[in-house]
């Protein structure tokens, strides 16, 4: 009889929690101000917010909803349903709404499997007030101010190297150029180029025109597990390449 009563005040008390939790996640937010003294500034303010409670289920691998919020312009685009963020008028942003619990479906959603939090009031203000300021991304290119110059074409020393799954590929950053190496047939079998930095001119001729991979030195390499992807990392810039394809598949500048 007692460990009757024991089991049902367990089950008791575990409802009346989660009773708690879905409370406590439908009652909207309200934002409390901050004084930063300056306007909000999206990588300093707004994105450790996301990054603590958001991005590890809407990145650029996951996806989930089709929405992507590592960046500015993929979280004003928004995924599947629709535009998240409408520049100046938080109060018709899909996902000021939702971090506020104004609106469902309420993210992120308590509990979750990644230990996300509801926004704080302050953090809700945050949010608030980088929309109301416009939504604008304060970062600047990392490429910006560099006067870039291009490499001696003599110059083929190895800067970094990687070695692919079952050792049959090797890479090799010689200067500013990744060649490939099939170590079974001992021969060089590919010599990877970024299409943009082709097309790059001075004074009517070819900046690279020997080809390059970045824009400087190749300082790493490293394959993935299968084989298929390479990335590179250069002066702020990170590259993937794709074996069948040999381009570039996607470039990440870096701060």
């Amino acid at each position: 009889m007692w460990n009757r009563f024991a089991s049902l005040s367990v089950i008791i008390t575990a409802v009346l929690f989660c009773s708690q939790i879905t409370v406590a996640e439908e009652k909207p937010i309200q934002p409390v101000k901050v004084d930063l003294g300056r306007p909000v500034s999206f990588e300093k303010d707004v994105f450790p917010i996301l990054d603590a409670n958001c991005i590890a289920c809407h990145n650029v691998a996951k996806k989930e909803g089709s929405l992507v919020l590592e960046n500015v312009e993929d979280l004003i685009k928004g995924g599947d349903s629709g535009a998240s963020v409408v520049p100046g008028k938080p109060d018709e942003s899909y996902f000021y709404n939702v971090a506020s619990r104004t609106e469902e479906s309420f993210m992120p959603p308590l509990p979750n499997k990644v230990g996300a939090k509801a926004l704080t009031p302050q953090q809700v203000w945050i949010v608030r007030q980088w929309i109301l300021e416009g939504a604008k991304s304060s970062g600047k290119s990392a490429n910006a101010g560099v006067a870039w110059q291009s490499l001696p074409p003599d110059l083929n020393s190895i800067y970094s190297a990687a070695l692919s799954p079952w050792a049959r590929y090797a890479a090799a950053g010689r200067a500013n150029r990744i060649a490939v190496y099939d170590l079974a047939a001992g021969a060089e079998v590919a010599t990877l180029n970024d299409p943009a930095l082709l097309k790059l001119q001075k004074d009517g001729k070819p900046f690279y025109p020997l080809g390059a991979a970045h824009r400087d030195f190749v300082h790493s390499l490293a394959f993935n597990s299968d084989g298929s992807l390479l990335a590179s990392g250069g002066y702020r810039v990170m590259k993937l390449w794709k074996k069948s394809i040999g381009n570039v598949v996607k470039k990440m500048d870096l701060p």
